[in-house]
């Protein structure tokens, strides 16, 4: 079951310090080995879940805030998810 070796695992997995025996060639996705465990509810919706709660604590204080401090949250708050998808654009166009 396990076909994966110490120099051609990914650097996900090797990152998160992924156990060897975890990982098994399911066949290529985008020429990378699948971790064949399964994501946990909390891998999968922190992140989002983070954006979220930024999201309205930017539009929560742009909206009470009278200025000055409040609107620098309010702008740092709102920008953080716009360099999330940036991010996200620069890794997947440059595979």
């Amino acid at each position: 079951m396990v076909e994966a070796t110490q120099g051609s695992c990914c650097r996900h997995c090797l990152s998160n310090r992924i156990k060897q025996s975890d990982i098994r060639d399911v066949g290529p996705v985008g020429g990378r080995r699948v971790n064949a465990r399964p994501q946990t509810f909390y891998r999968i919706w922190c992140l989002p879940a983070v954006i979220a709660l930024l999201s309205g604590v930017g539009l929560m204080t742009a909206l009470l805030g009278q200025g000055g401090a409040w609107w620098v949250i309010s702008w740092t708050a709102l920008t953080a998810p716009l360099f999330v998808v940036a991010r996200a654009m620069y890794v997947v166009f440059n595979r």
